[in-house]
């Protein structure tokens, strides 16, 4: 089961941006996002393919997968940072941020099952057809009222592009598009049906 509606809430999210006007914008909510999306590109096999996604200051295991697949990355440290309590010590950590253009539809297909419960857990989780992902960071005021920086991911839709963000606990996703293969409700909603 599937729903595609017309966005109309994205600009309340919180940890992207999205600059220039897509001319195609969408919320798409399946019953289980992770396997629609492992099962899209496997049908779609479009690739290059960028996956953008934050983590916790504990990241070795998505390293590994990395490593193992061959599959080259970046990490950036956002401006934001997190403390958690490990061991009865207080950990302090900027959040970080893996970047990387995947080639191969296999190294995909491992990525997404392997890392889609960071989009459940409300990290950042985009994935794009391009290029147009950007980190920017600013001045903000905190619950407590100090100035704190924080980074957002600015999605650049002033270029060709089709991407997708996942949603608070991951359970839709933004789609945000310039391609006319994506230019109604029922042409989006027979790319991610079954």
């Amino acid at each position: 089961m599937i729903t595609v509606s017309i966005d109309t809430h994205s600009e309340t999210e919180d940890f992207f941006r999205v600059i220039g006007a897509p001319k195609y914008r969408y919320y798409v909510q399946p019953t289980e996002v992770k396997s629609m999306l492992s099962a899209y590109f496997r049908k779609i096999s479009l690739l290059p393919v960028y996956v953008i996604f934050s983590t916790y200051h504990d990241f070795e295991d998505i390293e590994v997968l990395l490593k193992k697949l061959r599959q080259p990355y970046d990490i950036q440290r956002l401006a934001d940072t997190c403390t958690v309590m490990i061991d009865g010590k207080t950990v302090r950590y900027h959040v970080p941020l893996f970047r990387m253009q995947v080639d191969c539809i296999n190294a995909l297909q491992e990525i997404i099952v392997q890392t889609f419960w960071l989009a459940e857990s409300n990290c950042s989780y985009i994935i794009s057809f391009s290029n147009n992902v950007r980190v920017t960071t600013q001045i903000t005021k905190s619950m407590r009222n100090k100035h704190v920086e924080t980074s957002i991911l600015q999605i650049d839709m002033n270029v060709p592009a089709t991407t997708m963000c996942m949603a608070h606990d991951a359970d839709g996703f933004y789609l945000f598009s310039n391609e006319e293969t994506y230019s109604s409700v029922e042409k989006v909603y027979n790319h991610f049906a079954d």
